[in-house]
């Protein structure tokens, strides 16, 4: 089945020009189906898409749009990342935690503990058992100062090259005391051959540094 699916692909490319004039329509995603819900009373309707809502005897016209983003709000943290990114919840450490958000590349991950540490310490640690799971590679470790919503904090930055895949990560590592005890985040962003930030990476920082916050200790 591969091979005749193969088969056919070329025969449509070797079709001519016509066969690559794909419209707008045809090269985008087909729509979400949702179901949009007035007065208890179900509508069934297309993502970006208008549709009719009925109120008495008048009609309206509505359009539902995603924002594309999601909202992350929990252990009194709360910040904006993409919304096809994947979200996963993790408590098996002992008095920890972890919440990872990720794309394909990029990663929010966050480390919360329920008691206050020592911030400096406490990332050097994380950051040593990091460089342990990344000894085949080449790697280096920079001080520098990142900046999150209303706040700068001192990171440890690991610079991850990959070069026989041409493949250039980052991670920073920093963290700070808040009402809910101590909290450690490390953010992955992706760069290509020529150091700059994927799309992906791009977007997750900039919705990261505009929206980072959180409730201060008391």
């Amino acid at each position: 089945m591969r091979e005749l699916l193969a088969l056919l692909a070329l025969a449509t490319s070797l079709g001519g020009a016509s066969a690559l004039l794909l419209t707008q329509e045809q090269q985008e995603d087909p729509p979400h189906e949702i179901v949009f819900t007035l007065d208890g009373e179900p509508i069934d309707a297309l993502l970006d898409v208008p549709f009719e809502i009925k109120i008495g005897d008048e009609t309206h016209i509505g359009t539902v749009s995603s924002k594309g983003t999601r909202y992350f709000n929990q252990a009194g943290l709360r910040f904006r990342y993409p919304a096809d990114f994947y979200y996963e919840f993790d408590n098996e450490i002992e008095d920890c935690d972890v919440y990872v958000i990720e794309g394909l590349d990029t990663m929010i991950m966050v480390q919360v503990y329920n008691e206050e540490l020592e911030l400096g310490p406490t990332v050097n640690r994380t950051v040593r058992a990091v460089l342990k799971e990344l000894a085949p590679f080449d790697v280096e470790v920079v001080k520098r100062e990142i900046s999150l919503g209303e706040n700068t904090y001192e990171s440890r930055q690991l610079r991850i090259s990959i070069e026989e895949d041409g493949l250039l990560f980052t991670q920073d590592f920093f963290a700070f005391s808040y009402a809910q005890g101590t909290c450690v985040v490390c953010l992955q962003l992706d760069y290509d051959e020529a150091e700059i930030l994927s799309v992906e990476s791009a977007e997750a920082e900039d919705l990261l540094r505009s929206s980072f916050e959180y409730d201060a200790a008391k």
